[in-house]
């Protein structure tokens, strides 16, 4: 049935919202300090396309992500200039053609007034626009699964067997982009086999070009890897690593930093490639590193099937949790005033797409075109159950669960209006699953939510500091010591903040905190030694400086730092010493101190 001139304004109208308020939104995101800093990932991904777009290769082994964004990314820094704000715009085109196709998905599935509420509900989602502006693959990931789903229901409806090929390439594309979504292949595989109404001569060959598609856009990858490191790597080789953050001793569902890694994405490879080759005792090439933290991750599962069952049942939780879970970016802190155009949380879309689940009013005859939103939806819960929850990596089953949610609005409303008894029944459930989402991270993760706040402000604080906002940076870092004062680093950068803007009272106080929370901190004692001699209390900081060298004696600037002190007391004959002590052990002295005890040396003073 084709849609009313009516259902066509509705949908134009939602398309030309989301544009406009995309735009409103890509305007003020660039006063954001984060528009011009990139943190983490975006980061790697801003100086891995820039190399590609000056010709000059990335990696020398295999790679170590997905590769298909960063190339993508080069591609538009060398039609445009080599900076963030042309991708910001290409993804938000890519958006708003997102929300059509989650139309046209749930239209077909369902019916015309289902694709609207869909559409409606994805435009107004705002961690699809927030992500949009960021230099993150996740938003061409979610474009994918969406065109995937809905080339999937052209190819099952076609005569032809071999359309299959089409949504074949849209998956290799999509795998190449979240490596997660390769999933769909054998999903998908699964679902042609057993449709009973064609011949297996016809399934088979259906399954023949989805395979195949896939595999042309995949093996070129492939035959790279292999090329550069002599293993058969499909795509990428940071699998086993990404499983082990999600399934180690310090694992709580969402990104955990396991024992003995900084959790910094531009150490994370050489971290994973040291410590496994410590506990090996051997070299390990890049597919055999990447096995060995699978084998580590499923090791550690099966040690406690206990513990391993209620992880599971976490990640399920905080997968349909409201709330969702930061890497990098805190969607939470979102400042752009343009946010509240986006007021759909994901409880809504979690609880409507329940009364779709448990209701199953609708059309039998359609139910062939809902079972690839049924698998993107498996695919998602399966990756972040494997893996683990966070919002980037849980926003491709955004298409498939606002078709659901779609369904379940129209499903609502008519039930409702047809007075069915059954409903109530359905939407009270429904409204569990809302109270659940909505509540499950701040009753079961507080402190955790708030660790994760703390960060986010301190990624902000960063961002501030390096766009010259020094004030704001500092207010960002309080922001973050008062969620969770724990942590002594967060203290000692908060006092070098403040000394490097001449707060020296303040930047003391806080050099304090940092020492009393980690007294093994040689950065935060040397930082209060030199707070010390700022404040003339030279007999302290000289304490200080010499139970600096005491745990650390080839740590030149508390050496320095203490000759001057000792100089500047007139405690000449242990700065003598120290002076002879240096050189012997060839410890680098400041030139102007060197003279100064030479000087001393020559006076016999």
């Amino acid at each position: 049935m084709k849609p009313n001139r009516k259902h066509t304004f509705v949908l134009l109208s939602i398309l030309a919202f989301a544009l406009v308020a995309r735009l409103l939104y890509l305007f003020a995101y660039r006063e954001d300090p984060f528009a011009s800093h990139l943190l983490h990932d975006a980061g790697r991904y801003q100086q891995w396309a820039s190399t590609l777009a000056s010709g000059q290769p990335w990696e020398t082994g295999a790679f170590y992500q997905a590769p298909l964004y960063p190339y993508l990314v080069a591609w538009v820094y060398r039609l445009t200039a080599a900076e963030p704000l042309g991708v910001y715009v290409l993804q938000l085109i890519l958006g708003v053609t997102t929300i059509f196709l989650v139309y046209r998905v749930t239209r077909r599935a369902y019916d015309e007034l289902a694709g609207l509420a869909a559409a409606a509900i994805v435009a107004l989602y705002a961690p699809l626009v927030f992500f949009e502006t960021k230099l993150l693959s996740v938003s061409i990931a979610v474009f994918l699964a969406a065109l995937l789903i809905e080339r999937m229901q052209d190819a099952d409806t076609a005569r032809r067997d071999q359309g299959w090929l089409i949504p074949g390439i849209v998956l290799g594309l999509a795998a190449l982009t979240h490596a997660g979504l390769l999933l769909m292949g054998p999903l998908g595989a699964g679902w042609i086999i057993l449709d009973r109404q064609r011949a297996l001569q016809k399934r088979l060959l259906r399954i023949a070009s989805f395979v195949l598609g896939a595999t042309l856009v995949i093996l070129p990858v492939t035959i790279r890897n292999h090329r550069a490191s002599g293993e058969w790597i499909l795509i990428s080789t940071n699998g086993g690593i990404t499983c082990y953050q999600g399934n180690n001793p310090n694992a709580v569902g969402v990104f955990s930093t396991p024992p003995g890694f900084s959790g910094r994405i531009e150490d994370q490879q050489k971290e994973s490639r040291r410590l496994a080759e410590q506990e090996t005792g051997t070299t390990l090439r890049d597919g055999a590193l990447s096995s060995f933290y699978f084998r580590k991750a499923g090791a550690f599962l099966v040690d406690d099937p206990g513990r391993a069952a209620r992880l599971f049942t976490g990640k399920l939780l905080l997968a349909v949790a409201n709330e969702e879970q930061p890497l990098e970016y805190n969607p939470r802190l979102d400042e752009n005033p343009f946010r509240w155009l986006f007021p759909t949380p994901f409880a809504l879309m979690v609880a409507l797409a329940a009364i779709r689940v448990f209701s199953r009013r609708g059309d039998p005859a359609r139910s062939r075109a809902e079972m690839p939103i049924l698998l993107l939806v498996l695919t998602e819960a399966t990756v972040l159950v494997i893996f683990y929850v966070s919002g980037r990596y849980r926003l491709p089953v955004v298409p498939g669960l606002a078709a659901l949610a779609g369904c379940g609005l129209v499903t609502l409303w008519r039930g409702f209006a047809e007075k069915d008894r059954r409903i109530g029944v359905v939407a009270a459930i429904s409204a569990a699953v809302a109270v659940i989402s909505f509540a499950y991270v701040p009753l079961a993760h507080g402190d955790l939510r708030n660790q994760q706040l703390a960060m986010g402000h301190l990624d902000r604080a960063t961002a501030l500091w390096e766009t010259g906002h020094h004030d704001d940076a500092v207010d960002a870092m309080r922001r973050s010591l008062a969620l969770d004062p724990v942590f002594a680093e967060r203290h000692l950068n908060l006092a070098q903040v403040l000394y490097r803007l001449g707060r020296i009272d303040e930047a003391e106080i806080a050099a304090r905190d940092a020492v009393e929370r980690d007294p093994e901190s040689l950065e935060a004692l040397f930082l209060y030694g030199v707070l010390c001699t700022e404040q003339r209390r030279l007999d302290e900081a000289a304490t200080v400086f010499s139970a600096v060298l005491l745990r650390d004696p080839t740590r030149a600037n508390a050496a320095n730092n203490l000759l001057g002190v000792l100089i500047q007391l007139g405690r000449t004959d242990e700065a003598r010493r120290l002076w002879h002590d240096l050189r012997g052990r060839g410890v680098s002295v400041d030139p102007s101190l060197d003279e100064r005890m030479q000087s001393l040396s020559s006076t016999g003073k």
